[in-house]
């Protein structure tokens, strides 16, 4: 089927829902997964409500650590079940970096 899947999640629900498709897509197709997140630098946060903090000058290794903990945390899901993942984070706008 397919050799990858990006995932684009930005701590929302409803980004998240896709994760079990993506899940049982991977394990019958032998798919690598790779989860990518964008930290938003046109507003100064992150997308969204779980990630999301105010913008200090010198937040934005916090904001990426925090972004890759979450992204590791999804990622502990697959590789539970064998599949490979990798995580990326960018910094940028969402439309542009995705």
């Amino acid at each position: 089927m397919f050799k990858s899947i990006l995932v684009c999640l930005d701590g929302s629900p409803m980004a998240e829902q896709i994760i079990p498709l993506v899940n049982d897509q991977a394990k019958h197709g032998d798919s690598k997964v790779i989860l990518f997140h964008v930290l938003n630098q046109s507003n100064g946060s992150l997308l969204s409500s779980p990630l999301k903090s105010p913008a200090t000058s010198g937040d934005i290794t916090q904001r990426r650590v925090k972004a890759l903990d979450y992204l590791e945390g999804v990622a502990a899901l697959f590789r539970d079940n064998g599949i490979a993942v990798e995580c990326q984070i960018v910094e940028g706008k969402p439309t542009e970096s995705i």
